[in-house]
């Protein structure tokens, strides 16, 4: 399994808009949290932030079979705009703008819990006649091509906005992704998967959804073989790469860098 993080940072990215502090300036670029998973002939894409465009061109990603979002936030949802239109265009360029037709089948199925998919036709809901969704809860796996996804409840600090990490399986490797988190829920923690991609803030000093003790002893209950930290914001910790580097190792961590891959 091949698994690239396309984003590490928080909901604004680094660096920051408008922002010249010294630690925008020496920072690197860090996107929006997302995650692309790739096993034999199958490619997954987890979370679809404003970044997507972007990011799924910078990996050289032309064909997607399915997106799972964690949650309707921002940061984590407005790329599917991108995704959509997408969808409309057939694979050859067209000579003019005359023989323009709407594709019949979207670019990719998104798959959303009933609370995003909610929140969607509450905010956009032009986008929903352009995408093809499926409604998802925790603990009900699905399959795509060569991947197992499951589902599972994570407390987000933001009742609003329900959220789910994913377990995502294929030959006895798991990799486990969840972006914005304050705990696991008890009964769904998952555990000892090869990689855990997971909410670093709290741990960088910078407590988004939670206490810096409550997410590291979750971190501490998956026991993953490798932990890579997102939500980076050197900005907002007021520190720079290098000694965020040192804070995450103290917690057996590594941070995020953008357009990593890793095989696992």
């Amino acid at each position: 399994m091949d698994v690239t993080l396309l984003g590490s940072g928080d909901a604004i990215g680094v660096p920051v808009p408008l922002c010249r502090c010294e630690y925008c300036r020496s920072a690197p670029h860090r996107r929006r949290p997302a995650l692309l998973v790739e096993a034999s002939d199958t490619t997954l894409l987890l979370d679809a932030g404003s970044d997507v465009a972007e990011q799924l061109r910078q990996v050289g990603t032309s064909d997607l079979d399915a997106v799972a979002l964690t949650h309707a936030h921002h940061d984590h949802s407005d790329g599917l705009h991108a995704i959509a239109q997408a969808g409309k265009w057939p694979p050859e360029h067209l000579e003019s703008t005359e023989e323009f037709e709407p594709a019949d089948d979207p670019v990719a199925p998104v798959y959303l819990t009933a609370t995003a998919h909610d929140h969607l036709r509450e905010t956009r809901r032009y986008l929903l006649p352009m995408l093809r969704t499926e409604q998802i809860a925790p603990r009900r796996g699905f399959t795509i091509g060569a991947l197992q996804v499951t589902p599972f409840a994570v407390d987000h600090a933001r009742p609003a906005f329900e959220m789910v990490g994913f377990v995502v399986e294929s030959s006895d490797v798991r990799v486990v992704y969840a972006p914005d988190v304050r705990e696991f829920i008890d009964d769904q923690t998952p555990a000892d998967p090869d990689l855990l991609v997971v909410d670093g803030a709290a741990l960088l000093g910078t407590p988004l959804h939670g206490p810096a003790d409550v997410l590291r002893k979750t971190v501490e209950t998956v026991d993953a073989d490798r932990t890579v930290l997102v939500n980076v914001s050197e900005h907002k910790a007021r520190q720079h790469t290098a000694a965020l580097d040192r804070l995450a190792a103290d917690d057996g961590c590594e941070l995020g860098d953008d357009l990593t891959q890793y095989s696992v």
